[in-house]
């Protein structure tokens, strides 16, 4: 589950915990930072800030029922990435947020959202 503090992540958190209730299986909590000229390491600037992302992620999470979650923080091109790691890690299903922090209000498809919906291997189930 892509998440980056935006309340379309928290939401989605949260509608997962109540779609499935108590026969959810583990959640794989995911924060990908874009490289750039950055080489993926800890000199990325926001390094910081996307662990801190993860706490209030797991946090969220466990207020809302889940109790099998893990974290992971990554670099490299957004969708692909999210894609990848689902991928790698058998993921059934990718839940995310319909728009990231940098998105507007208008209720669509963001870009990282709508590239991992075309990318992914896996159902894509979108909350806004």
């Amino acid at each position: 589950m892509p998440v980056d503090g935006s309340n379309t992540a928290n939401k989605a958190i949260t509608y997962v915990a109540k779609l499935v209730g108590g026969d959810l299986g583990a959640v794989h909590l995911l924060i990908v930072l874009e490289t750039g000229m950055y080489k993926g390491d800890s000199s990325h600037p926001c390094k910081g800030w996307a662990q801190s992302i993860l706490e209030e992620s797991l946090d969220t999470a466990r207020k809302a029922g889940i109790t099998d979650a893990t974290t992971e923080l990554a670099y490299g091109d957004v969708p692909e990435t999210i894609v990848g790691v689902a991928r790698s890690r058998n993921i059934d299903i990718i839940v995310m947020g319909t728009r990231g922090r940098t998105g507007s209000s208008i209720p669509m498809m963001g870009h990282v959202s709508e590239k991992v919906v075309e990318m992914a291997h896996c159902p894509v189930l979108l909350v806004r």
